[in-house]
């Protein structure tokens, strides 16, 4: 799909004592992001402005070495309101196999199996033979839902997308009884515009999980040749499905093909732009100063002028200033 980008760049420099010790490696991390790829929007329902913008900044070794965090980044739209508004969607939620009537309570993050432990429908896994007698999990389809509520000045944000960490694996997802999502990929993040979907008061959101096994076997009889699988101790599946390789089984541990909701799901909602990530590269060091690079990802529905602003932090002087921008370009991903 193509998105346009835009590229912004300043340098920013702040000054600080460095004379109580030192960064010794490039190695040493200053802050970890998600690659840019999986914030990438799998249908995107209108065209949204990238923005990156590097800023070469000197700061104190104190500030590194003591653990604390970097400068706040801020982003300033003019007559829009800066925040990006969050809900975490982790309470209410239920589980049951498909097809049958009764739901159970189910803990979000988690997978299959933990509850079905938690609610004394199965006995452990990893007491003598139940590995085996438990194998019929991996190969049902289950659903998860829950239910919250909206108030009218959510709504009226201008952006509102639904945002799941982690899905795993095969995955319908309903919203209001509306299908908005279908997902295969265990390790990606995904997003979903619904601002439609959504409405004043309570909502529903359910998503029901294939069978990881019974989803690929019917794809595998088309090819002529099966991929190693030396640690899948059952019908060899895993090599074609984007999911954990050690649910299937390994020497060092049981096979639990599992299925679930296993990282944060939330709505975020905004008007014209936030920033959506940020990552910070070490360039050099010595041992008065070290140099960083840092690239602020900022996201928007519409091109406008904007304001990135860093605060202060760990007695750093701080710095802000109006970025210039470069002509937008097409970049197909």
């Amino acid at each position: 799909m193509s998105i346009p980008r835009r590229f912004l760049s300043e340098e920013i420099s702040v000054r600080g004592d460095f004379s109580r010790g030192s960064l010794m490696s490039d190695d040493l991390p200053i802050a970890r992001v998600r690659p840019l790829h999986y914030s990438l929007r799998r249908r995107p329902p209108r065209s949204r402005m990238r923005c990156l913008m590097k800023t070469t900044s000197v700061f104190s070794g104190l500030f590194l070495l003591a653990g604390a965090l970097p400068p706040a980044f801020s982003l300033q739209v003019p007559n829009e309101s800066p925040l990006k508004t969050v809900v975490a969607l982790k309470d209410n939620w239920q589980f049951r196999q498909a097809g049958k009537p009764d739901w159970h309570p189910a803990t979000v993050p988690g997978c299959i199996h933990t509850d079905l432990l938690q609610n004394k429908m199965i006995e452990d896994p990893f007491y003598r033979d139940n590995e085996q007698k438990l194998q019929w999990i991996g190969k049902t389809d289950w659903e998860y839902q829950t239910q919250f509520e909206l108030n009218a000045e959510f709504l009226q944000r201008k952006n509102i997308q639904l945002v799941f960490e982690g899905l795993d694996t095969y995955a319908t997802v309903l919203l209001n009884d509306t299908r908005i999502l279908g997902t295969n990929n265990m390790f990606r993040r995904w997003e979903v515009s619904c601002e439609k979907q959504l409405k004043v008061g309570k909502n529903t959101l359910r998503i029901q999980f294939r069978s990881p096994i019974n989803e690929v076997l019917p794809l595998m009889k088309n090819v002529k040749y099966q991929l190693p699988a030396g640690n899948d101790q059952g019908e060899k599946t895993s090599p074609y499905t984007r999911k954990a390789p050690y649910h299937y089984g390994w020497d060092w541990g049981p096979r639990l093909v599992t299925s679930g909701i296993w990282k944060p799901v939330f709505l975020e909602a905004w008007d014209q732009a936030f920033i959506r990530d940020f990552h910070i590269r070490q360039n050099s060091v010595t041992a008065k100063k070290a140099k960083l690079t840092t690239e602020i990802l900022v996201e928007s529905a519409t091109d406008a002028d904007a304001r990135i602003r860093i605060d202060e932090a760990a007695g750093l002087l701080p710095a802000s200033r109006k970025p210039s921008a470069s002509p937008p370009e097409r970049t197909r991903w």
